[in-house]
């Protein structure tokens, strides 16, 4: 797994309450999460300079957005 994703993945988790992490399909986040990867900002967000405080925001705001949607 790339560390960017990971890293955005459990801040975005710790993020959500228990009901909204029970309520995802994980067919479907799945597919969402593929998805973030057309967005050339994210990709390069989670793998290139990732700790960058601007790619770093980036990322959590985007997986935040994906699962709470």
């Amino acid at each position: 797994m790339i560390g960017g994703v990971y890293d955005a993945q459990m801040v975005a988790v710790d993020a959500l309450g228990d009901s909204q992490l029970q309520s995802l399909d994980p067919g479907e986040t799945r597919e969402r999460t593929r998805h973030l990867f057309r967005d050339l900002e994210f990709d390069t967000a989670v793998r290139l300079s990732t700790n960058t405080s601007a790619r770093v925001s980036y990322r959590i705001e985007k997986t935040i957005a994906l699962l709470e949607n």
